[in-house]
Order: structure tokens, then C-alpha cells, then sequence
């Protein structure tokens, strides 16, 4: 990596970026560490981040070098670059370590890859990552993933500011709490359990990777108005983890990825198809003694496994809104349950349903406007 193009990289940031993204909240930099056996893809890496003034960054080259810079910190890092092709412990593996170490539950890492197999890519996200950058990768688009992790970390927080009322165990130490039904909080301890915005981020980059078709699911708890309601914040909270431990379990010959999406509502993606049927689920349940937990508060659960659906072609919007079909399907199937008779059993069922589709048709609509612009479609003038 030449002089030359370490200034040019500080020059880019220097001149495009804003006070505000220039500063912390809580005025500190960014601690970042960056993982990879290549020596000048973290040089790169380093000017290009600290160029900013936003971050200061470690360097390790290989998976022994990263442990070993974590457990020299006082303080997690607050975001992870890390290489999936290094040799002996590769990316995807010591990202499934760090996960699983104290402190780095819900830290950004973001892998790195010249790889273009659909495989690597799905390891990846089921352990873990949060987003995925392909070499070569472009100055901005690696700007624009930390301020976006930086936008997501503010969140994560907000989510985690009602910890208190799951009490004091150290398993649920810094957790993240569902305040609201919409809340879309992290299932810790669950297997391939990832958050909504990875899913996301994987669901939209396997269309361009070479390998089988993705199908996704939808999995909803009927009348979760209800359930949300009559429940305190850590009934809820242990109902979600049962239910998303149990499909994590029986999913695991297809290797799902699942993620909570809020609303009660529960998706997941493999590639091929899934190996989770209604039968097998609805056994689990039982088993887990989950219903009868429910049936105490006079509530009765019932779970419904929408229909597969894949999403390997398309636009990044033709790819939500099929999400937001997969969702529907399963909220359709919901309505045809519910059986109800009064205004209350209606209102009950409509204030249960249709707010993650409401806010996934907006995010579809949102990537059509932003390929209208990048295309010259639109002309604001």
C-alpha cells in the first residue's frame, strides 16, 4: 500500500465528512479492530477508518492475534472487520468464538471476503456476522457500513435500557428487552439466531452468490396483542426464547438462520428447503411444556409455520416484498384461526397483525426510490 493512496484515502473522508459523523455520542472514537493475514488490507483498512477521526484501530493477522487483542481490553471493542479466508482458524469460525466470549454478544462485526460461493456467506451470518463486504471493496460502501452500525448501536442501547426488569442473572446480563411488542431484540443462547438487520443484509447480498435457492418462512404467535398484554416483560421475553429454541433445534439439518423480527413474529431462511414442519413443532411446544405456561394466564398458544417461499432472484425490493408476503401468508392463515365473533376478538386480531409487513413494504419501497435515483430516473431539479 503506497503513501500515495493512504492520502488519497484521508483526503476522501477529510472532505465528505459531516461534524456529526466526525463525533461519538458519547465523545470517544470508535475502538475497531480489524482481522485479517493480509499486512496491507489492514493498513488500508486503518487509514481508511481512521481517517475520519471517528475510530482507532488494532490490527491482528490471525485468529490467536484477535483473541488475544480482545483480552487485553478493559472495554469491548465497538466493531469487528474480519477476513473469512485466514489460515488455520478461518473468519467464519473465530467470529462464532468471539460471539461466544463475554462482553461481544452484540458487537458489530462486519466479515470480509473475495468469496463468492452462497455457502461462505451463510456460514457466516448463522455465526454471527452482522453485515459482509466484498473484496475489493469500495471506500464508501466500508464508510457507510459504520455509520450504519454506529445508527444500530444507538438502538441496541435504547433496547437495552429496561434490563433491570428481567432481573440481575448473569445470563441476562446487558440484554436486550422487549419494552414494545414491535421491539425486534436479539434471542441470545439460540443457535443461528441473528438480528433483523442481518437477516436482512443476508437476504438481499445471496442474490448475487452462486449456490442453491434460498427459501424463507414466517412463524407467528397467533393473538400476540393479547399475549404481550397479559404477560410482564419477562413471561414474554421466555416465551419468544422457547419458541425460537425450538425451531432452532429442529432446524438444524437445514441449517436455518432465524431471526426475531418483533410482532411476535419469527422468520428463517436456509438454503433449499427448511427441515421444520408444523407437526414437529407443535411436539415441541408441548414438550417444552410452553402451552400449559400460557393456559396459567388463561391464554392459549397457538403458533402458526406459514408457507416457504423463495427469494433468490429480483431487486433488493422484489426480494422485501416477498418477505412481506411470506409474513402475510402466515398472518392469512392466522385470520382463518381466530374465529372471531365480537368487536373486542376483532380488534384484538387486527391490533396482532399487519405492523411488520407495514414496515417491510417501506423498506421495499424505499430501496425502489433509491434505484430510481441511482439510475437517473428521478430529477429532483
Amino acid at each position: 500500500m503506497t503513501t500515495a493512496a493512504h492520502h488519497a484515502i484521508r483526503d476522501h473522508f477529510h472532505d465528505d465528512s459531516s461534524e456529526h459523523d466526525r463525533k461519538e455520542d458519547d465523545g470517544r472514537k470508535l475502538r475497531i479492530l480489524v482481522v485479517d493475514d493480509e499486512p496491507d488490507v489492514c493498513s488500508l483498512l486503518a487509514t481508511a477508518l481512521q481517517a475520519a477521526n471517528t475510530c482507532k484501530v488494532s490490527a491482528a493477522h490471525n485468529a490467536m492475534e484477535a483473541l488475544t487483542a480482545l483480552g487485553e481490553e478493559d472495554q469491548p471493542f465497538d466493531g469487528i472487520f474480519l477476513d473469512i479466508q485466514m489460515p488455520r482458524t478461518t473468519g467464519i469460525e473465530l467470529c462464532a468464538i468471539i460471539r461466544s466470549t463475554p462482553g461481544y454478544g452484540d458487537v458489530p462485526i462486519i466479515m470480509l471476503t473475495a468469496m463468492t460461493e452462497r455457502h461462505f456467506l451463510h456460514r457466516a451470518y448463522a455465526n454471527g456476522a452482522d453485515d459482509y463486504i466484498t473484496k475489493p471493496f469500495e471506500i464508501e460502501e466500508l464508510r457507510s457500513k459504520l455509520l450504519k452500525e454506529g445508527w444500530l448501536r444507538k438502538r441496541r442501547n435504547h433496547l437495552k435500557a429496561g434490563r433491570a426488569s428481567l432481573g440481575s442473572s448473569t445470563a441476562n446480563a446487558g440484554r436486550e428487552v422487549i419494552n414494545a411488542l414491535e421491539d425486534a431484540v436479539l434471542l441470545p443462547a439460540i443457535n443461528r439466531s441473528i438480528r433483523r438487520d442481518a437477516f436482512q443484509n443476508y437476504l438481499l447480498q445471496a442474490k448475487a452468490r452462486q449456490g442453491p435457492a434460498l427459501s424463507i418462512r414466517a412463524i407467528k404467535v397467533a393473538a400476540i396483542h393479547d399475549i404481550f398484554s397479559r404477560l410482564s416483560t419477562a413471561e414474554y421475553q421466555q416465551l419468544m426464547d422457547e419458541i425460537a429454541s425450538c425451531v432452532s433445534v429442529l432446524t438444524e439439518p437445514s441449517d436455518d438462520v432465524i431471526t426475531h423480527l418483533g410482532n411476535g413474529i419469527l422468520l428463517t431462511a436456509c438454503e433449499g428447503r427448511s427441515a421444520l414442519t408444523r407437526d414437529e413443532l407443535q411436539s415441541s411446544l408441548r414438550a417444552a411444556g410452553v402451552p400449559d405456561r400460557l393456559a396459567a394466564h388463561d391464554l392459549t398458544l397457538r403458533v402458526i409455520l406459514g408457507e416457504e417461499f423463495t427469494v433468490d432472484k429480483g431487486s433488493d425490493a422484489d426480494i422485501l416484498f416477498m418477505v412481506s408476503r411470506a409474513i402475510e401468508g402466515a398472518e392469512h392463515e392466522e385470520e382463518k384461526l381466530s374465529g372471531w365473533a365480537t368487536f373486542r376478538e376483532w380488534l384484538s386480531f387486527r391490533r396482532s397483525t399487519g405492523r411488520e409487513r407495514a414496515r417491510i413494504d417501506q423498506s421495499a419501497y424505499e430501496q425502489i426510490l433509491n434505484e430510481f435515483i441511482a439510475e437517473g430516473e428521478l430529477d429532483w431539479k
